[in-house]
């Protein structure tokens, strides 16, 4: 019995440490690899101006999903979804294997009243046209990005493969374990999606895509602030491949040693010099972190005081009831 419940608690511990393990081993074998000198001159990267813009662009980033998450939950208090969604893209960032996307939910469930299997069902489906969206935005960007990039034929199928991954995952259990339990409610999930009208789906969509493009447009313009400059479609041609590889479930923390290895590894099959550019990387990917750390916090300390406002409110005016 004592061996199972510290088997257990090391199992806990283990999973709250090991991203954090990762990360820092990914960055050190990423310096050696890149033979990366001068790792810590990354403060002067970034004006104090350049980080105020992408701090405002990040927040118009925020205000988009607002509108596209208040069309599809109803909910007209803008200002409270608002910060819901930034304290929850926190969540997601800070909390590896997208378990944050439980306090999307949570949330929703606390502030705005929906029931968890609704607010969950409604979550999966912007989900799944975000998947949608990014898959179309890699194709069109493959439109305009020059053949001379190394390895394209190789990027674009292991992009289909990465992309396709849980179809093919879904498609075996499918052929060999049609009975079981969660295959039929996937299934069941999947034939409530028709439920959606068109007007719906391409508003929705519509929506999707324009809270895309405004993030791959603040990559881009990160990327810019640093003089990497390879243009905006071969900047959405990597996003969107590194963006499926976050499918696979193996997370470092907040993306640290990832994110650097992803984007050095594919700025040098354009030819860029990788030891010159891990630092430059390395500060973007700080940046947004810092936006989502600051925009996060704030906004739960927003709600935080609204909600005890609330309840301070309610609470005199049923002490006012009660004496009259």
């Amino acid at each position: 019995m004592d061996f199972k419940k510290h088997l257990k608690i090391i199992l806990r511990l283990f999973k709250k440490i090991y991203p954090a393990v990762l990360s820092i081993f990914l960055l050190f074998f990423l310096i050696k690899i890149f033979k990366v000198e001068n790792i810590y001159d990354i403060t002067g990267v970034f004006s104090w101006s350049e980080i105020l813009i992408s701090l405002v662009f990040y927040v118009l980033i925020k205000i988009q999903n607002t509108f596209r998450f208040s069309y599809f939950y109803h909910f007209k208090n803008y200002f409270r979804l608002f910060l819901i969604l930034c304290i929850s893209n926190l969540f997601l960032n800070i909390i590896p294997f997208r378990i944050g996307e439980i306090a999307y939910v949570k949330y929703f469930k606390r502030y705005l009243k929906l029931d968890y299997k609704e607010s969950a069902l409604k979550l999966a489906y912007i989900r799944i046209f975000d998947y949608f969206v990014i898959v179309c935005l890699f194709f069109v960007s493959l439109l305009f990005v020059d053949s001379s990039i190394l390895e394209l034929e190789k990027l674009v199928y292991f992009f289909i493969f990465i992309s396709s991954f849980f179809l093919i995952i879904f498609g075996f259990f499918y052929l060999f374990f049609k009975n079981n339990r969660l295959i039929v409610k996937f299934l069941i999930y999947i034939q409530s999606f028709k439920k959606i009208t068109k007007k719906d789906f391409v508003l929705v969509f519509f929506n999707s895509l324009i809270y895309w493009i405004l993030r791959l447009g603040l990559g881009f313009l990160l990327m810019y602030f640093v003089d990497i400059r390879p243009g905006f479609m071969v900047i959405v041609f990597f996003s969107t491949l590194i963006m499926t590889l976050e499918i696979i479930p193996i997370k470092t923390y907040l993306g640290f040693g990832f994110f650097e290895g992803a984007w050095v590894y594919l700025l040098g099959l354009l030819n860029f010099n990788t030891s010159s550019i891990f630092n430059k990387i390395l500060a973007v990917h700080l940046l947004s972190v810092f936006n989502v750390l600051i925009l996060g916090l704030i906004s739960l300390a927003i709600l935080n005081i609204l909600a005890r406002n609330k309840s301070r409110h309610t609470y005199s005016v049923r002490n006012i009831s009660e004496t009259t």
